[in-house]
């Protein structure tokens, strides 16, 4: 695959295609890092929700699972998306101990940027926008090119100048066909047979360990689909220079 994205431009379709093909090449050490990340803060957040915590609890163990083990498993999908781009092997192992040595720089690139955006959102909804999308590859320069939060968002300043109208609709459309829609069809497949087989709370629980789960899943696909968009951008515009 990576001649291909050296040499040609990538549409939706394409991206799709190779998005899916790493993902399935790729399934069993991305599942790994699934189950050892994702689904044991389910099951922390299921439980906490059961106990009755009150919401202020539940929001802030999920928003330090995404500050920290987030951010460290969608930099190791990155890791791992680039490796099987460029045929080389490559375990969760592997992918997760880079990831780690790259989280203080995500982090603090994640939270500028945070910042930033919601800042610019919340007073002006235009220049929000654009800085969002400027800013869209700034995990992969984090995690695939080792660089620090300022030289990452110059990078992926550099990497969408002059295609800022294709990486808006090509995230836009990504994000609406791989990982809004089949997670609509599966809230809507678990809500149907709840209806059918009652819902206790035991049911009640495992159907939200399995739609979380399965919606993990689904934005790691997007996440590996995201990262060959970036690839195919940061080969082609390394020829060019």
């Amino acid at each position: 695959m990576y001649p291909e994205l050296r040499n040609k431009e990538f549409g939706i379709i394409n991206l799709l295609k190779s998005g899916w093909q790493v993902f399935k090449n790729k399934f069993f050490p991305i599942l790994i890092i699934a189950l050892l990340i994702n689904f044991p803060l389910n099951i922390v957040t299921e439980v906490a929700r059961l106990s009755g915590a009150d919401w202020a609890l539940t929001l802030s163990i999920q928003f330090q699972s995404a500050g920290f083990l987030g951010l460290l498993s969608n930099v190791a999908v990155m890791v791992i998306t680039e490796q099987d781009v460029l045929g080389k092997k490559v375990t969760a192992w592997s992918a997760l101990k880079k990831a780690y040595f790259r989280w203080r720089s995500a982090f603090v690139t994640s939270l500028t940027v945070g910042i930033f955006s919601l800042f610019l959102l919340l007073l002006l909804i235009i220049p929000g926008i654009i800085f969002i999308v400027n800013t869209a590859f700034f995990l992969h320069a984090v995690g695939l090119r080792n660089l620090g939060w300022r030289a990452a968002l110059d990078y992926s300043r550099n990497l969408v100048k002059d295609s800022f109208w294709r990486v808006f609709y090509t995230f836009l459309v990504i994000h609406l066909i791989v990982f809004l829609f089949p997670s609509m069809i599966l809230g809507v497949l678990i809500g149907t047979i709840s209806s059918l087989t009652g819902e206790g709370s035991n049911w009640v629980s495992f159907t939200n360990l399995v739609t979380l789960f399965f919606s993990q899943l689904i934005s790691y696909l997007y996440i590996v689909t995201g990262t060959v968009f970036f690839l195919n951008m940061d080969y082609r515009k390394s020829l060019k220079n």
